[in-house]
């Protein structure tokens, strides 16, 4: 995607490069950033955390937690760990 607004819309700037999914790039961003996997649990960790949050939303809208769904296992592939939450 090239911004936050869907094609069609007045407020998406077609002049935006387009990102590439690059699990790769992701990867070594993260490590320059100090993130590293130091005890091999798949789960990135700096000064003794984990990279590791909570997304929540809300019951009863399934777009959400597909979307939310993709986000967790997106970043899973590259070391994040992710929960999801759905709340009432």
């Amino acid at each position: 995607t090239e911004g936050p607004y869907r094609p069609g819309t007045r407020w998406l700037n077609e002049k935006l490069p387009p990102w590439r999914f690059d699990p790769a790039r992701a990867r070594e961003l993260l490590a320059e950033a100090g993130w590293k996997d130091s005890d091999g649990d798949g789960i990135l960790d700096k000064d003794g955390s984990p990279f590791a949050f909570r997304i929540l939303t809300n019951q009863g809208n399934d777009q959400r937690l597909k979307t939310a769904t993709i986000i967790q296992k997106r970043l899973r592939d590259v070391g994040v760990d992710v929960s999801v939450r759905v709340l009432e």
